[in-house]
């Protein structure tokens, strides 16, 4: 068993430790939007809320061969806020991904309403950042609850877990509750990122043997874009292991929203993006393009440090040249000039003690994720593409970005995918492959996106969508749309003009 009090001792000063040595270094990718600040007479009351034991934490490593154990243990039984039972199950813990070093992943999974029947698809959400933790996508874009700003809980109209189970997992290691007691346990590359999650599917797997033919879809947004490629290759890779000691996993597909996946590729749409909004004059973006340019040489030379320092400098400061020519601090949504709030502060929400023991995570407390962006600096600028053909060839592929994002805009994508070959078995084919402008119904005036569709086996299809009046948050600005978006994806259903 584990000795909580020690650890969440030891887990603090990790984060005293690595974040001195943040302080002079680079930034995530994407950082997480704005919360709402807590109301002044609620500070007292919620640091009066959180400083009390919260009890044991769980581990569900603990309960791999005792499913029934395992789901006792785990299972959230209510949530402060809400009366009464929760609608359906909800299991939250934690599972250890790598002994040496003590390194926990904290995931928290809802069943679908209603149950859950052998199609229905289990979808991991992985937050970008890197160090955004997943309770993002659970409390503002997807899950079944939200926050108001005065931390009031809700029930979200279009959950996503009215047609599918929801499995968030705070990813990669020192992100929200997920933690390590060793610098040499924070991630650094996505080959170390996969390597945890697919311990964690192992774990999961054994301790919910219930769920093991599910289909199973890997989703992620913004530097998920490596993640989701990363976890998802792993999988395929260990599924086709015949000396792999555990059984294949039921991989359906992976959907990607507003991903960073190849920067080299990506990179090199900023300057027309920017002019193309008519954020930048032709000087500035021929600056951009110097910009671009010198990123791509240090791609190139795998100077990682200088290519991480010089995209910071030109989109992902403050400061850096998108801000300074746009005046807006929001590269999520160029429609906006300033920085939105998206619901309340739900790490405030989630540090108060009865909902840490709610949570089964005892004595640890939600981390801001600098540490974990820290540990993947040098991975910024680096690439999944190797890894995409085979999934693309493979799997059911969902790919999506919001029209008015701009930190990774649809044309990005469109450059990297553009500049795929025939490695990618339907390349020509989504070349050519016309558009089909998508209503949810066909009597809608509202247009919801624009669709690629193709068969890329007699099994499997791969989707891109640009999402019409959504940024890069795009669930949370169109919610029916990508929660309809995802339906359809998960179970085959057509993009209907």
């Amino acid at each position: 068993m584990h000795n909580m009090r020690k650890v969440a001792v030891g887990s603090l000063g990790l984060v005293v430790l690595c974040t001195l040595a943040l302080l002079a270094s680079g930034k995530p990718f994407a950082k997480l939007p704005s919360m709402a600040p807590l109301l002044p007479d609620m500070a007292d009351e919620l640091t009066a809320a959180s400083t009390s034991s919260a009890g044991p934490a769980v581990f569900l490593n603990d309960y791999e061969h005792d499913p029934v154990a395992a789901a006792k243990a785990t299972k959230v039984e209510s949530l402060p806020g809400l009366d009464g039972p929760l609608p359906a199950p909800a299991y939250a813990g934690y599972v250890t991904v790598d002994k040496e070093y003590n390194s926990n992943l904290f995931y928290w999974f809802f069943e679908k309403d209603g149950g859950m029947e052998p199609d229905t698809p289990i979808i991991l959400w992985l937050q970008g950042g890197p160090g955004g933790t997943s309770m993002f996508g659970l409390f503002v874009e997807s899950g079944p609850y939200g926050l108001y700003q005065n931390l009031t809980i809700f029930e979200r109209e279009y959950s996503w877990t009215k047609f599918a189970g929801m499995l968030y997992v705070d990813n990669p290691v020192m992100t929200g509750f997920s933690f390590t007691d060793s610098p040499d346990g924070i991630s650094r590359n996505q080959d170390e990122v996969a390597d945890n999650l697919y311990a964690f599917f192992v774990s999961f797997y054994k301790a919910y043997p219930q769920y093991k033919n599910n289909p199973l879809i890997i989703a992620a947004e913004s530097y998920g874009g490596k993640y989701a490629p990363a976890i998802t290759y792993k999988i395929m890779t260990e599924n086709a292991n015949s000396s792999n000691p555990n059984p294949p996993m039921p991989l359906k597909g992976m959907a990607v929203g507003d991903g960073l996946s190849d920067p080299a590729t990506q990179i090199l749409g900023y300057a027309d993006l920017a002019y193309n909004f008519g954020i930048a004059d032709p000087a500035e973006a021929a600056t951009m393009r110097e910009y671009q340019k010198n990123i791509l040489h240090n791609i190139e030379t795998k100077n990682w440090p200088l290519a991480s320092k010089l995209f910071n400098d030109l989109v992902d400061g403050p400061p850096d040249l998108f801000q300074n020519y746009s005046g807006s601090p929001n590269y999520f949504d160029v429609r906006i000039s300033y920085t939105p709030v998206y619901g309340g502060d739900f790490s405030a929400f989630l540090n108060r003690s009865d909902v840490r023991a709610a949570l089964h995570v005892g004595d640890h407390y939600f981390l801001d994720g600098s540490v974990a962006a820290e540990g993947l600096q040098d991975d910024l600028c680096k690439t999944v593409k190797p890894l995409m053909p085979t999934i693309f060839n493979n799997l059911d592929v969902l790919i999506y970005n919001g029209q008015f994002d701009y930190i990774v805009g649809a044309p990005l994508t469109e450059n990297m995918l553009a500049l795929f070959g025939p490695e990618w078995h339907g390349w020509r084919t989504w070349l050519d492959q016309p558009k089909v402008i998508w209503r949810l119904a066909p009597s809608d005036q509202h247009v919801a996106g624009y669709v690629k569709q193709f068969d890329s086996t007699s099994s499997t299809t791969f989707t891109q969508i640009v999402v019409r009046d959504a940024g890069h948050i795009s669930p949370w600005d169109q919610p029916q749309v990508i929660s309809q978006m995802y339906q359809n994806f998960a179970y085959g259903l057509p993009f209907k003009p």
